[in-house]
């Protein structure tokens, strides 16, 4: 008889490439004992990266018409995938190759959508590349939905009440429309960027060129469009980057040593609308109280639960992060009693419920914390003070920087605080 835990799709997380042992991530484990048996395990690919994995560099790759209804799907690049420590072999998705050109019919035609992400520690993009391309690159005329919408949700490892109710989680990952492209003479002309973000520890990028161990120049993103981010973004994300080397040497002291190696990195005619797809303000909104204790009685149906007050304006045209949506929210800069950052009343929590009241001017939501501390790691920080914390976060627009005869031109900035 089959353990119903291991049966089904699973999402691959590593390969080990001495013993070639396969690391995927299960959805939920119930059963106190390890199942045996045979059993037959593939890795989650699909067609499109498996041909670009074998397309040498230098080719011109034209890409046909593929709607949103029908994308091009593909698992992208991320440190994860990688089955040795040169980053240069990956057993599931693939790179951009120094001399490539990627050109689509069209982003209204064209559209490569990344699915299943699941590095926690570093962005998932969906074109990339871990080498220095001395050539550079062309990628023009395709949509790049980083799809953090439809990202793999693993199971919550927090339950409530006395059934044990999982606690409601989110895709732990950050999503973007590139990996960071290495290099000089490169061009990002013609592209649409929708549903990125980053919902784990790392900042995501949009879309970046970068500068190596050497000089790189000449690097130009134009006439791009990025709108629709995802409407749960935990922190910062930082959306157009043409840049040279912020330095060779490790953190934490690269800081001491910026090689400032990028020349004429150019971001011209860009239209960048940050606004969120569904009309919500992604304007941060000041914390006017918190609850002192969340409930972390964990047989409690309210484990995890607390309510947050945030000055409201009627100007602002719907709830912030979807409120009935039961989306999340971003909450930062809340302080303890000795002033310092709170540690638990920061990073993203899912909004189970809120009302406005119009007329005094502020909202009140009821989050739940995903992975509640234990009363004995709560009780020293005492009592938030109020008047501090903010619901929302940050975007940095454009960034061509890190050298000299940077050029940022004719762009259209919206709604990017």
């Amino acid at each position: 008889m089959s353990d119903p835990q291991y049966g089904g799709n699973s999402v691959v997380l590593a390969v080990n490439s001495t013993t070639s042992d396969v690391y995927y991530l299960l959805t939920n484990v119930t059963l106190p004992a390890a199942s045996t048996g045979s059993g037959t395990i593939r890795k989650l690919s699909y067609c499109f990266d498996q041909r670009m994995a074998d397309v040498p560099g230098f080719s011109l790759i034209t890409l046909g018409i593929s709607p949103a209804s029908n994308p091009i799907r593909t698992r992208g690049i991320a440190s994860a995938y990688a089955s040795d420590s040169s980053l240069q072999k990956l057993f599931c998705g693939f790179q951009v190759k120094n001399g490539q050109k990627i050109r689509g019919s069209g982003i209204d035609t064209c559209t490569v959508r990344l699915e299943n992400a699941i590095d926690q520690l570093t962005p998932t993009g969906v074109f990339g590349s871990f080498a220095e391309m001395d050539a550079g690159v062309e990628i023009s005329d395709i949509t790049l939905d980083s799809f953090m919408r439809g990202q793999f949700i693993p199971a919550s490892k927090a339950t409530y009440g006395a059934s044990h109710t999982p606690v409601p989680a989110f895709a732990p990952v950050a999503v973007q429309g590139s990996g960071n492209l290495k290099g000089g003479n490169s061009r990002a002309r013609r592209l649409r960027f929708i549903d990125w973000g980053t919902q784990a520890y790392p900042e995501a990028f949009v879309f970046m060129f970068q500068g190596g161990a050497v000089a790189r120049a000449n690097n130009v993103i134009e006439d791009c469009v990025v709108e629709k981010p995802s409407e749960n973004n935990a922190h910062e994300t930082t959306i157009l980057t043409a840049i040279g080397s912020g330095g060779t040497l490790p953190k934490p002291d690269y800081e001491l040593a910026v090689a400032a190696n990028g020349t004429a990195c150019v971001l011209r005619r860009n239209y960048l609308n940050l606004a969120y797809a569904n009309g919500v303000t992604n304007q941060g909104l000041p914390v006017i109280s918190i609850q002192a204790t969340p409930n972390l009685n964990p047989v409690s149906d309210l484990y995890g639960q607390f309510t947050v007050t945030i000055r409201w304006d009627s100007k602002i045209p719907t709830f912030p992060r979807g409120g009935a949506n039961k989306n999340n929210i971003a909450l930062y800069f809340v302080l303890t009693a000795a002033g310092a950052e709170h540690p638990f009343y920061r990073g993203s929590f899912p909004i189970l419920s809120s009302t406005v009241d119009a007329a005094l001017g502020r909202a009140v939501l009821t989050c739940r914390m995903v992975d509640p501390p234990s009363a004995a790691d709560w009780a020293p920080l005492g009592t938030p003070p109020v008047l501090h914390g903010t619901v929302g976060i940050t975007f940095h627009g454009l960034e061509p920087f890190f050298g000299s005869g940077g050029v940022a031109e004719g762009n259209a900035v919206y709604e990017c605080h």
